[in-house]
């Protein structure tokens, strides 16, 4: 917010300075005019000095930072007032100060802007008490000024110039802060709303992750950073036991294939950072020493930006066993109807031989090609 802020208050600052040396110009060049028709004057120095400072303003106003451009164009404005007041009286353009107070009251902050205010307010008193006290005169007949059609003319332009800048000056400022506010609450509310399915999303995955038939943990780098309460049954540790171990610490020395635990695991780990997901067999160790064999699934994932590991695992050791046990069953099956002294044929409903041992047929003399 702050940072848009101070794009605003630059976008605005730059086109006041811009639009000020445009309405400068027909003021000067009707001074220019009276230079060359009544003869040279002091005034006309200062308001070429004014006039050129203003068009040195729009020239370097990217070289120049916010607030020297807001101090400089608010004094220029200033000094239009001041000089003008002490020159032709209240027909000298003394409301050019409220363009410059409103700079300074709106672009800057408070406590600068009641200074300015304070050292205008002696300053205007001390040229009202001139004025008062017939110190100060004015440079010209005001009789003469009051009548001039040129001159009502430079006023009513004054008047349409001050009213320009605060339409297209400051009245741009609040449009633009007001779409900025607006679309701020825009953007709040919508982080809201995701914050709060964010938080409805984590309180679902929590409740996931938690009753879990699986065991599953959350590693950073090669170590245990969360785990469910499944894991916490698989080894029979405690969550806080658990936590900052790595696999190898909770496995035996030598895998099925007798390769180191640790080596291989650090290996199945940089793998999966590579982005490589692992499925594979592995043997665990519970906190009793018994052996358990399980499944392992390694996934890369992405939390709050940061890359984690989540290992799932399944217990097969009972699957494995049972296995194991039909494989032995089935051996000794075969073993048995290949060796038997009696010839076996097995038939299926339409008396066709799906399997027969050697007996047979050594019995009916025929080989095994032949009768299946």
């Amino acid at each position: 917010m702050q940072k848009k802020l101070s794009i605003i208050k630059e976008e605005v600052i730059n086109k006041i300075v811009v639009m000020t040396a445009l309405f400068f110009i027909p003021p000067y060049l009707y001074s220019l005019l009276r230079w060359f028709e009544l003869g040279w004057q002091n005034i006309y120095l200062f308001q070429t000095v004014v006039f050129f400072s203003a068009v040195g303003l729009v020239i370097f106003r990217n070289r120049l930072n916010y607030f020297h451009k807001t101090v400089l164009i608010s004094l220029i404005y200033l000094l239009v007032s001041l000089v003008g007041l002490i020159n032709f009286g209240l027909y000298g353009g003394f409301y050019y100060v409220i363009i410059s107070m409103a700079i300074i009251v709106i672009l800057t902050n408070r406590k600068f802007a009641v200074y300015v205010n304070v050292i205008m307010i002696i300053l205007f008193s001390l040229i009202a008490i001139g004025y008062s006290t017939y110190v100060i005169n004015p440079i010209i007949d005001l009789n003469v000024l009051a009548r001039s059609p040129i001159l009502w003319s430079l006023k009513l332009f004054s008047v349409f110039s001050i009213t320009i800048i605060f339409i297209y000056g400051f009245g741009d400022f609040y449009k633009n802060l007001t779409e900025t506010i607006e679309n701020n609450e825009k953007i709040t509310a919508k982080l809201l709303l995701q914050n709060q399915l964010l938080e409805t999303s984590e309180k679902k995955y929590q409740i996931l992750f938690d009753n879990a038939n699986d065991a599953i943990f959350i590693l950073k780098n090669d170590s245990f950073v969360d785990c469910n309460e499944k894991a916490c049954k698989y080894f029979k540790f405690s969550k806080e036991v658990l936590l900052g171990k790595k696999m190898d610490e909770i496995s035996p020395a030598l895998q099925y294939d007798g390769q180191e635990s640790g080596k291989k695991a650090q290996q199945l780990i940089g793998d999966v950072l590579n982005g490589h997901t692992q499925q594979f067999e592995w043997q665990h160790l519970k906190s009793n020493g018994e052996l358990f064999d399980t499944s392992i699934l390694l996934n890369k994932i992405t939390i709050q930006g940061e890359t984690y590991i989540q290992s799932v695992v399944r217990d097969i050791t009972d699957e494995k066993r049972n296995k194991e046990t039909l494989k032995k069953n089935k051996d000794k099956y075969k073993s048995l109807f290949e060796n038997s002294a009696d010839g076996i044929l097995v038939l299926n409903e339409q008396s066709e031989i799906l399997e027969l041992n050697n007996k047979i047929c050594e019995i009916l003399g025929y080989s095994r090609a032949e009768l299946i």
